[in-house]
């Protein structure tokens, strides 16, 4: 006789497997973030620790849409849909 799955709960207000477990992010690129994502969607308390100027991984992301012709103010609109992530604001001028 096949055994049935237990019917999970999915809703909003349910507890996540690791809903109680703390988890300090201090990744800084891409396999670090989406790990502590994961992590969080499974109900883990994530506290991500970025340096003063902001993710590194969203200058990045700036470098690589403006490779793709994406100018200032689209890059605006994406960042506002959460399709973009922030990076640091501006960088020092060199000498």
């Amino acid at each position: 006789m096949p055994k049935t799955l237990a019917k999970k709960s999915y809703e909003p207000g349910a507890k996540g497997t690791l809903e109680g477990v703390r988890v300090l992010d201090l990744s800084r690129l891409v396999a670090g973030n989406m790990l502590t994502q994961v992590l969080g969607d499974f109900g883990a308390e994530v506290i991500k620790v970025e340096p003063p100027a902001g993710d590194t991984l969203g200058e990045h992301n700036r470098e690589l849409l403006a490779g793709l012709g994406v100018d200032d103010a689209e890059y605006s609109k994406l960042l506002a849909a959460g399709v973009a992530c922030e990076g640091s604001p501006a960088k020092e001028e060199e000498e």
